[in-house]
């Protein structure tokens, strides 16, 4: 699956205020080529306080049209992979 120049663009956006959420450790944008499905995607890592990913982080992502595909507990943490 091919990503809009534009769409692109407005993941690393969302990524952007994702970092901005003091409950997110971290955040990638994934190519095709190197995430774990053939699409763009974000990755973010969210901390520890929370049972799950906070809630913030979905309205986030939904605010920015991007699909939850994945929430994965790694250690303490939880990561989320969603697509445009």
């Amino acid at each position: 699956m091919n990503c809009r120049p534009g769409r692109r663009d407005e993941l690393h956006d969302a990524a952007d205020a994702l970092r901005a959420q003091e409950q997110v450790l971290g955040v990638d944008v994934l190519a095709p080529a190197t995430g774990p499905i053939d699409s763009w995607a974000l990755e973010a890592t969210c901390g520890v306080d929370a049972d799950g990913v906070p809630p913030t982080v979905l309205v986030a992502l939904a605010r920015d049209d991007l699909a939850v595909r994945d929430v994965t507990k790694r250690g303490p943490a939880f990561r989320v992979l969603a697509t445009p």
